[in-house]
């Protein structure tokens, strides 16, 4: 709420101390109770960098890839990268599966002449779109392997009539993901959000990159500047920063503002 909301509230009032004693009380309440619903936030003082692709990844630990790791490493930007794309929304889950190669039980590829820079797991968070599912995979898979990740795409499912709760279904698919990696870095993706250029390239950042920052639903702009939905990254390091995504927001929506809240309280928005 702005300050002048706050004294349009009071404008009857002739006393300017009491209006901004009010204020200022209002402002710590509005404070303290974000910073409980953020629990264990932990600040870290690197508001001013600047985003730096990160050319090494976080965690040097072995993946359940079938890799040969004497395999000189891919290149940092791929070659075999094809700019602007057509995406077929229209694709059934036979075509898919009978067109994509080399896909592991589990959604899981690696390339086979090069070592992958970086380990990314998709989480993609799921709810009754059965008629999405085949664009998104058939798309997805093409796009990340001409990026020559070492990837797997998880899709989260909230089963059950309650609400749909965006934030928790995508928590659990981190936690699961998080026991067949490790991952260098975590792709939360909406599973109706398709990239059009592969050269946006899925690698984290040295802060949480937005993916979707021109989406055609918005005429290719941000509807607003605190935007961070559609399909974001993250390492494991900054999810754990920012304490993963509220558990407590049912029903569509909040989520993604909620955790551009978090990523600002803690210092990684710039």
């Amino acid at each position: 709420m702005q300050e002048t909301s706050i004294y349009q509230s009071y404008k009857n009032l002739k006393i300017w101390s009491f209006k901004i004693a009010l204020a200022v009380c209002f402002l710590v309440l509005l404070v303290a109770s974000f910073m409980t619903n953020l629990e264990k936030v932990i600040h870290k003082n690197n508001a001013h960098k600047r985003l730096e692709i990160l050319s090494v990844p976080v965690t040097n630990t072995e993946s359940k890839c079938e890799c040969n790791q004497q395999q000189p490493s891919c290149p940092l930007h791929p070659q075999d990268l094809k700019g602007r794309l057509t995406v077929m929304d229209k694709v059934t889950l036979t075509e898919a599966e009978t067109k994509l190669e080399r896909v592991k039980k589990g959604g899981f590829w690696w390339p086979s002449d090069c070592k992958a820079i970086w380990r990314v797991a998709i989480i993609v968070p799921y709810r009754n779109r059965s008629s999405q599912i085949a664009p998104f995979v058939f798309h997805m898979h093409r796009y990340l392997q001409r990026q020559a990740l070492n990837y797997s795409i998880y899709i989260a499912e909230q089963e059950g009539n309650d609400p749909f709760n965006k934030g928790r279904v995508m928590n659990v698919g981190f936690v699961e993901a998080q026991k067949e990696g490790p991952w260098d870095c975590f792709a939360f993706h909406d599973i109706d959000m398709l990239p059009e250029d592969d050269r946006n390239l899925y690698y984290c950042a040295s802060q949480p990159r937005h993916l979707a920052v021109a989406a055609s639903q918005f005429h290719y702009k941000l509807p607003y500047y605190q935007f961070f939905g559609g399909a974001i990254l993250l390492t494991t390091d900054q999810f754990k920063t920012v304490n993963g995504f509220s558990n407590s927001l049912w029903g569509w929506g909040g989520s993604d503002d909620e955790m551009w809240n978090r990523i600002k309280v803690s210092g990684m928005e710039k």
